[in-house]
């Protein structure tokens, strides 16, 4: 198994941070036997986040790097997770839905592709979210399939990632908010980067943190700007 960079947006998670990065680390030492490193972006908070990522990075020797942005973007801050990152992989986690059997298999994957996905949608996949966060998902990848030529079934949530290969599409994107990541999988599909995806199990374990109808005008704002960028 290869040395993995594992990197953390962070935007609020005072309440869940300390908790979850304690869980991460112990099953990581149970079932992954490599070198690896941690990364926390927190991005934008106006709780104790920080200060929490500050107390973390003291205490636990895995968490290598720690940054600070000021304002509260998820794309910037999944941007500056993959430049700080240093080993040969990367797994992009968020503090809510981590899954260290994905990492395992992921990171073997990496060996013959650049990018791996955990897919919510595949037919083996357990999506126990409410009926409308499942809805929103099929719809937005119906979109994706129909206006990008986008070739898998899912984009947003844990995928890993090839360094080497992802890191030039990663700088080249634009710093979008909410489908930062989405993009850099769209970018790198056209680049003919090798692409598969393994099935999960989704569980809501907190409430949305935005209405539906503010999260569905910003992915649509940023679909129009990925679309920009794509055709003209």
């Amino acid at each position: 198994m290869p040395n993995v960079s594992i990197v953390f947006p962070v935007h609020n998670e005072a309440n869940h941070l300390i908790h979850s990065i304690r869980l991460l680390l112990k099953d990581l030492k149970k079932h992954y036997h490599k070198p690896f490193e941690v990364i926390l972006v927190e991005n934008g908070s106006i709780d104790e986040s920080w200060n929490i990522c500050r107390e973390l990075k003291k205490k636990f020797p895995e968490i290598i790097t720690i940054s600070h942005l000021s304002k509260a973007s998820y794309g910037h801050a999944i941007n500056e997770g993959i430049v700080l990152s240093k080993f040969e992989n990367i797994v992009l986690f968020n503090v809510d839905f981590w899954d260290v059997p994905f990492l395992v298999q992921s990171t073997k994957l990496l060996y013959t592709c650049d990018i791996v996905v955990g897919s919510k949608t595949l037919i083996v996949s357990k999506d126990l979210r409410p009926f409308l966060r499942r809805q929103i998902t099929y719809w937005f990848n119906v979109l994706l399939r129909a206006f990008y030529n986008f070739p898998g079934s899912d984009t947003h949530g844990i995928k890993a990632l090839k360094r080497d290969a992802i890191l030039p599409i990663a700088k080249s994107c634009y710093p979008l908010h909410e489908l930062y990541d989405t993009q850099l999988i769209l970018r790198a599909c056209r680049k003919k980067l090798i692409y598969t995806e393994i099935p999960v199990s989704v569980r809501e374990k907190r409430p949305t943190r935005y209405s539906t109808f503010k999260r569905t005008l910003n992915l649509l704002h940023d679909l129009g700007i990925i679309f920009k960028y794509r055709y003209l």
